[in-house]
């Protein structure tokens, strides 16, 4: 089921450019404008409309299409288009131009074999016809001609040598010339800029609709109305069309052909996962537009697709091995095919255009090769970037996952996750160690596990989690492989015991802190941690204690204070840093143990 919608919007300022160049040509005052724009964008739509216009005005429509079809195809198919019906044409002042016009109208063509007329006469043949047809449309009275060439970017010369000799020559016949083409370099885009410069012709180029026209343009599609369209359909619309009329459209149709959007009486509604595929139609444009640029532009977006939407040029030179002058020219035909665009004010990152458009590349590549270029891109990062700060490290663990190596991806998203911990993103951490743990699966790599384990406990504790964490930490194997040694467990528990003081949920408390107490067994007696956690619940009476709770927890609170003090410890821990025990990403092995692991149990607003 094709959405489409029966309104065209955002594009008022183009249609009055079209209607001006059709009222002037009913005046004899001819003209030529050219709409510029990536596919999907709306040219046709326009040239569409402009078409209609000039039919309900009386105006003669004569239409072609460039293609790699023999020379001068669109101008032939567009007299064809329009004689096919009025039949040949009969002014006698275009007798002296018979023979040029005989290779495109077959009703003119001289039986015996004439020489070939030169190219501008058969522009001017052209430019004399089209104005017998402007003068001639509507009976007597004049209501001009409109010329429309479609693809103009797939044009011949000898072609644009006619369109080039008719914009410098129609100004004062009754003739509209509109043409449509892509924004790609080439002797079309060179014409129609130069055109301009001579002021022979009009250029606007299709911008991206702005948000609240592409939500406009949903609505009018469903025919929900004003204000009825769901938000998260228009949320993804704007997210991941680009403004891009044709792929709103497409989207919608595929939410509609999946039935995650169904309309019911009151109105259109969500029932599903609106992360559909990207639609074929989708995938073919964009497969049609980056096959022009070549194998070595097609190997930069497919690389840059595996990369991510926004992408590193030092990184993907590295992989792709383009020298530098070649990259250059390749990102900047992937410019000028409408695929990609700087990004932000860094000169080294570039991104696609729109979301789907890496979706769709992606969608063309085998899985065995987004495989190698993932693991290729997450290799050159690493050598790239010691380390891996900030973004990459999470960018890698993504590309290794792509690359089918989900040991290699967990233990990179869990160093993401510890970084985010670090830096206070406690909810991105927990989400992070989460997708960590679940890729563990495997029996062999336990170990790992239980590592990734630990520290999403203290995330989720962070994070306020606690029967969460709880339920993960009885989860780690006390015994066999995956166990963590005795230290660290007692440290885990301990850190558990102090979140569940906090939110006075004292028996659980307790609970955790003689399991504590029992793997630590004497060397337990002082440390400064249970201490602290066994004088609250002293305190609050959850301990069995001497008669005077106050003077036993002030007791547990001094020897606390005493230890920490002999162990060079700071009076409150570091915030999230010290949580829990590091490992390399390569080797998986625990590294020294921090202050929390060695049992401070303050809550992470503390210090």
């Amino acid at each position: 089921m094709l959405i489409t919608s029966p309104v065209m919007v955002g594009r008022e300022a183009e249609l009055t450019l079209l209607e001006t160049g059709l009222a002037a040509a009913r005046r004899g005052e001819g003209q030529a404008v050219f709409l510029l724009g990536e596919a999907g964008i709306g040219k046709t739509r326009l040239a569409t409309e402009c078409a209609f216009r000039a039919f309900s005005s009386g105006a003669a429509v004569l239409r072609g299409r460039a293609g790699s079809a023999p020379p001068l195809r669109p101008i032939a198919e567009a007299l064809l288009s329009y004689f096919r019906f009025a039949g040949p044409p009969t002014d006698a002042r275009l007798a002296p131009y018979r023979t040029a016009l005989g290779s495109l109208l077959p009703e003119w063509r001289a039986a015996e074999a004439a020489a070939a007329p030169s190219p501008v006469e058969t522009a001017e043949a052209v430019l004399r016809l089209l104005a017998a047809v402007g003068e001639q449309s509507a009976g007597q009275q004049q209501a001009g001609c409109l010329l429309l060439v479609e693809d103009l970017h797939d044009a011949d010369a000898e072609t644009l040598t006619v369109l080039e000799y008719l914009c410098d020559n129609i100004r004062s016949l009754p003739v509209f010339l509109l043409a449509t083409l892509r924004p790609e370099a080439g002797p079309a885009g060179e014409l129609v800029r130069a055109a301009e410069r001579r002021r022979s012709a009009a250029l606007t180029e299709l911008r991206p609709l702005a948000a609240e026209d592409v939500r406009a343009m949903a609505e009018f599609a469903l025919a929900a109305g004003t204000g009825l369209l769901p938000e998260p359909v228009a949320e993804r619309l704007v997210r991941d069309a680009g403004g891009n009329p044709f792929v709103v459209e497409e989207l919608l149709s595929g939410m509609v052909a999946a039935e995650v959007l169904r309309q019911s009486a009151d109105g259109w509604r969500v029932c599903g996962d609106l992360g559909i595929d990207v639609p074929h139609t989708v995938t073919r444009s964009v497969a049609e537009r980056a096959a022009r640029l070549g194998p070595g532009g097609r190997t930069l977006l497919d690389t840059a697709a595996v990369f991510g939407r926004r992408f590193s040029l030092p990184v993907i030179e590295s992989v792709t091995g383009l020298t530098g002058r070649e990259l250059l020219v390749q990102l900047r035909a992937s410019i000028d095919a409408q695929l990609v665009s700087p990004s932000g004010p860094v000169g080294d990152w570039y991104e696609f255009r729109h979301a789907l458009t890496a979706d769709a590349l992606r969608a063309e590549l085998l899985p065995t090769e987004r495989a190698a270029i993932a693991a290729r891109t997450a290799d050159a990062i690493e050598q790239a970037h010691p380390g891996l700060p900030g973004e990459w490290c999470r960018r890698v663990a993504e590309l290794r996952l792509t690359a089918g190596d989900p040991r290699s991806a967990a233990l990179r998203y869990a160093q993401a996750g510890r970084a985010a911990l670090d830096n206070g993103a406690v909810d991105s951490a927990v989400q992070l160690l989460e997708r960590a743990h679940d890729l563990l699966a495997d029996p062999a790599w336990r170990t790992n596990r239980s590592d990734v384990a630990e520290g999403l406990v203290h995330a989720l504790l962070e994070s306020g989690q606690l029967d969460r964490a709880l339920a993960l930490a009885e989860n780690i194997p006390e015994a066999g492989p995956g166990r963590l040694d005795p230290a660290r467990t007692a440290a885990l528990h301990t850190r558990l015991a102090w979140a569940a003081v906090n939110v006075l949920r004292n028996e659980e408390a307790s609970a955790q802190l003689r399991y504590a107490r029992r793997l630590l067994g004497d060397t337990a007696a002082h440390t400064p941690a249970l201490d602290v956690v066994e004088a609250h619940l002293v305190l609050a009476g959850a301990e069995p204690a001497a008669a005077d709770r106050t003077a036993e927890a002030e007791r547990l609170a001094r020897r606390a204070a005493d230890g920490a003090e002999r162990r060079g410890w700071p009076k409150s821990p570091a915030r999230h840093g010290s949580s829990w025990p590091c490992w390399s990403a390569d080797t998986a092995s625990p590294g020294p143990t921090p202050a929390w692991s060695a049992g401070w149990p303050w809550p992470p607003n503390t210090g």
